[in-house]
């Protein structure tokens, strides 16, 4: 029975991500399983890099101080930390919120091996993290250090113990997250603002990471003071992996107990936290005179009720903003500083090189908003109720462009103001700043709706695998940086010595421009006929 269930398990994530329709034509199937797996490969090749580096950093200066074991228990809060940032809020639509809990539970199947199943699907998933985090730690400690036997047992025990301490957590915040959301008013909203905020928290702990590591350096006997009294399951593991011996078994009850503990826990109350109705409190109703509202109004409103409705759409197709206005508030907060390490790091004395860095984070951060891309799949089984309704297709395209525009626009717009106010920028770099991002996010919400047109989802299961892997997604995306990356070599490496950079950027603006316009001739006529043909 346990054999099955996570075998299903595994067969929806593989079908999340490589299902093809029953009737589709099986067409790019396999250059699309290719793509996406260069994409992986891509990732994780760039993943294993950084700890490499990170690490190469720690592993000598931290073993001739005689704290080899706060590097192991370092690397341990690191795993944990990583396991927990890349499953904190699955837990909650897996394990609380599944939509297959009803019918398991329906079925002479116990709860405590459909927990169970749940579980050793995460810690399947969290071994993934673990690996990115200790195959590079492991590898550079060894070369650098050749420590004895035991730091190889008690790193293979890490590997197999610290995602049960991290899917332990999980379920705890997990749980938590479910129980506040469900007894809040929009609860998808604020699962939407709290997945960004969580994300900003990553980005930010991702660009201090050498901070962190010099830190480690330094101030090492403090950290290890720290480590040693408040963190004992990440002490244990290090003593272990250092070759104290009798740490071992420490370690592995500190990993597994907790572990059995929720997972009886769980198998306990599963039927009652997977049927009980915990919803907010009702809304009272209240008369209002009903207003009449123009088509294109009405189908804008949907579309970001929609938005805002699905918390993983918001987070994945719409991060972009919310990253452009804190950088906005943090380059207003602290302009001068900022300026001076730009000028350290790249050597560069003047002011010109302002407009192209802004311009260049703007742009990327709204190729990040890209909400129209999937927009057009979202309407999946529905879609014979768009066609039915007397809606013209130019107004339905209109509302899907528009709903990118706005979400993207208006922190883009906010953001180019923040720079442009902290930053001593001429009248053409402010010009630039401003208009240049604006005109990127509209390009963007153009050629998601084209591409969604072209490598249309309506076989998905879930709306989160047409959100997260959906063909028309990734080439909005790659395509966006490839126009981010093209016009950036092109000046850098040829045109900057024929022409100022505020020619080039008004060139950029005229192309993006027209660009749109081509779309947008494109979608009245070739677009509407093919959106007929769906």
């Amino acid at each position: 029975m346990l054999k099955t269930l996570v075998r299903v398990r595994l067969a929806s994530i593989k079908n999340a991500f490589f299902r093809r329709g029953a009737g589709l034509k099986a067409r790019g199937g396999k250059a699309t399983k290719i793509l996406m797996g260069l994409a992986f490969l891509y990732l994780g090749a760039c993943l294993l890099f950084l700890v490499g580096m990170i690490c190469y950093m720690l592993a000598a200066p931290l073993a001739a101080a005689g704290l080899g074991w706060l590097y192991h228990g370092a690397v341990g809060l690191v795993v944990v930390s990583f396991c927990f940032m890349g499953s904190v809020f699955l837990a909650q639509s897996q394990i609380f919120e599944a939509r297959d809990n009803e019918l398991l539970l329906s079925m002479p199947v116990p709860p405590r091996a459909i927990v169970a199943s749940r579980l050793l699907s995460f810690l399947l998933l969290n071994y993934l993290y673990t690996a990115i985090v200790m195959v590079p730690a492991a590898v550079v400690y060894a070369v650098q250090t050749a420590p004895g036997p035991l730091f190889y047992v008690g790193y293979v025990l890490g590997f197999f113990l610290l995602p049960m301490l991290s899917t332990t957590i999980t379920c705890i915040i997990g749980w938590l997250i479910t129980l506040l959301a469900s007894r809040m008013r929009h609860k998808n909203l604020i699962t939407g603002v709290a997945m960004i905020v969580f994300f900003v928290g990553f980005l930010f702990l991702y660009m201090n990471l050498q901070n962190y590591a010099m830190a480690l350096i330094e101030r090492g006997d403090e950290i290890a003071a720290v480590m040693r009294k408040t963190m004992l399951p990440f002490y244990s593991f290090g003593m272990a992996a250092d070759g104290v011996l009798w740490h071992l078994p420490l370690f592995i009850l500190w990993c597994v107990c907790p572990f059995l503990l929720v997972y009886l826990l769980l198998a306990r109350s599963f039927q009652k936290l997977a049927t009980t109705n915990r919803g907010a409190a009702k809304i009272k109703y209240v008369a209002r005179e009903m207003h009449v509202k123009s088509v294109r109004s009405a189908l804008l409103r949907k579309e970001l009720g929609r938005i805002f409705g699905f918390p993983l759409y918001l987070f994945n197709c719409a991060i972009g903003g919310p990253i452009a206005v804190i950088l906005g508030i943090l380059v207003l907060v602290k302009g001068p500083g900022i300026l001076d390490m730009l000028r350290a790091a790249y050597g560069m004395a003047d002011a010109g090189f302002l407009v192209p860095f802004v311009l260049l984070a703007l742009c990327f951060c709204a190729i990040m908003n890209c909400t129209s891309a999937p927009s057009l799949s979202l309407e999946g089984p529905y879609l014979w109720i768009v066609r039915a309704n007397p809606v013209r297709v130019r107004d339905l395209f209109f509302a899907k462009v528009a709903a990118n525009f706005i979400i993207g626009g208006v922190p883009m717009a906010l953001a180019s103001v923040l720079f442009a106010v902290a930053l001593p920028l001429n009248t053409a770099g402010i010009v630039l700043v401003i208009a240049l991002p604006l005109l990127v996010q509209l390009f963007i919400a153009f050629t998601g709706l084209f591409f969604n047109l072209m490598f249309p989802r309506f076989d998905w299961i879930s709306q989160a695998a047409v959100v997260k892997q959906s063909g028309s997604v990734m080439a909005t995306v790659f395509g966006g940086m490839g126009l981010l990356a093209a016009p950036a070599v092109l000046y850098g490496f040829w045109l900057r010595k024929l022409v100022s950079f505020e020619v080039f950027g008004f060139a950029l603006c005229a192309l993006l421009a027209l660009g749109c316009l081509l779309i947008h001739l494109y979608l009245g006529r070739g677009g509407r006929r093919r959106f007929e043909a769906l």
